[in-house]
């Protein structure tokens, strides 16, 4: 048996187990999703190359790590997931990780390196994203940022209670009471899919602001921006909807273990993608000239104006850099 992917933001475990010298990795499943994991593995590590490369091309490394720190981190933990998530298939599939419950608790770690994975992703779309596009229009984004952090807080609040419990269920299900931790998974899954819920809201929210400045400031855009960032917020709303669906698939739809392979390993391509799609465009974002040069030339709503230079003199170019189981 390996891990599998589910909608909640983890993995559980798929039924039927070998030994690994016989026939490990003999199914259609166990194939396809190993792959995946390795794909993916690679793909991650070349946007987390990308991403440091932007940051050190940087000539304010303070600035840039100060407000762009959760989209590394993003994608930092994301990898970090895949990596270990084919390492505990691995040892799975081998018969190395020992008995169900010991990878269902190895599995742990994984679960929470993906879920704030995302959240991180969806942080800094909501906030520095948002907040760099209102000041390129010579608006004050502090309100805008105040509502966004205080939705992130509350986003944050309920992943944390959805994790802690599944973490208990999980380490603890095999030495309690049966009833009362099926009651107990029965709150986790409502708690999941309503997170997953929200988490699509919040995505809804940047992007309808995003929109709003798009069309409101159109000039102000060039092309490249506006299409970087209307597909952003596609990206995004394709990872959080699809986690939200296959949470509630996992938890609420049909058993059937043929059923549950093929779902999950469907789900899983499509959250992976999503989330690169997501994270290499909010990079180019970050790293974009075109809002560098937006900034420069709409100073937020009450900074004086810098003095003009004059005719004889020349600007410096502007330099590209980043804003401040189966079996």
């Amino acid at each position: 048996m390996a891990p599998r992917r589910g909608g909640s933001g983890g993995f559980d475990i798929d039924v039927d187990t070998s030994d690994c010298a016989a026939d490990a990795f003999s199914t259609t499943s166990s194939r396809v999703r190993i792959a995946f994991y390795a794909l993916f593995t690679v793909v991650y590590a070349v946007l987390t190359f990308l991403a440091a490369t932007s940051f050190l091309r940087s000539k304010r490394k303070g600035k840039a790590l100060l407000q762009w720190w959760a989209l590394g981190g993003s994608i930092l933990l994301g990898l970090l997931s895949l990596i270990l998530s084919i390492i505990l298939v691995a040892l799975i599939q081998c018969e190395v990780a020992g008995d169900i419950s010991d990878a269902m608790r190895a599995n742990i770690a994984i679960t929470w390196l993906y879920s704030v994975s995302v959240y991180l992703m969806i942080a800094v779309i909501m906030v520095p994203i948002v907040r760099h596009l209102y000041m390129a229009t010579g608006k004050i984004a502090k309100l805008v940022t105040i509502v966004n952090v205080v939705y992130l807080a509350l986003l944050a609040i309920i992943l944390v209670c959805w994790l802690a419990i599944y973490t208990f269920i999980t380490h603890s299900q095999h030495t309690g009471d049966y009833d009362y931790f099926i009651d107990l998974h029965r709150h986790r899954s409502r708690i999941a899919v309503a997170y997953y819920a929200m988490e699509a809201f919040g995505v809804l929210i940047a992007g309808t602001m995003m929109l709003i400045l798009l069309v409101r400031h159109s000039s102000l855009w060039r092309w490249t921006l506006k299409a970087q960032v209307l597909f952003l917020i596609v990206a995004a709303l394709g990872l959080t909807l699809t986690n939200m669906a296959s949470s509630a698939d996992v938890y609420f739809g049909s058993h059937d273990v043929n059923y549950l392979n093929k779902s999950i390993n469907a789900s899983l391509f499509i959250q992976l993608l999503f989330y690169s799609c997501t994270f290499a465009v909010a990079l180019f974002i970050a790293s974009s000239p075109h809002l560098s040069d937006a900034n420069r030339a709409y100073p937020p709503v009450g900074t004086a104006m810098p003095p003009q230079q004059q005719a004889t003199y020349h600007n410096p170019p502007v330099v590209p850099e980043l804003y401040s189981p189966q079996k």
